[in-house]
């Protein structure tokens, strides 16, 4: 209620009327976009074979807010907790800026490995 009777107001006042509509449609637009990344990501994690041994070569080409989505998913699978965005991010970088890197430990005793071109997930 903050946010609609005390902020609102002030950006409508500091920045100008018809900011809230602005948002509001921002808003539908961006989770539109999200939904359909969800959709593709959910496409691919479907095509894989073995959610824990995923191909470097299927996921390094595709945009980074699908690949992070799939990686989220896998991990997911596995029964991980709680995943913290600089997780998934350390995760990617086993497949988007891959520097020899050593093993990624997650939550729920998962480990997350690069290994013979395959993302490799454990327990």
């Amino acid at each position: 209620m903050r946010v609609r009777n005390e902020i609102l107001p002030r950006m409508e006042k500091e920045i100008g009327p018809g900011i809230s509509k602005a948002l509001a449609r921002t808003s539908r637009i961006l989770r539109e976009d999200a939904d359909a990344l969800d959709l593709i990501a959910g496409d691919l994690f479907e095509s894989l074979a073995d959610p824990t041994q995923i191909p470097i070569e299927l996921i390094a080409g595709v945009p980074s807010a699908v690949r992070k989505r799939v990686i989220k998913r896998a991990i997911e699978a596995m029964g991980a907790p709680t995943l913290t965005a600089e997780q998934i991010l350390e995760v990617d970088a086993l497949v988007g800026a891959w520097k020899g890197q050593g093993p990624v430990a997650l939550a729920g005793g998962i480990t997350a490995r690069r290994d013979s071109g395959r993302l490799t997930l454990s327990e």
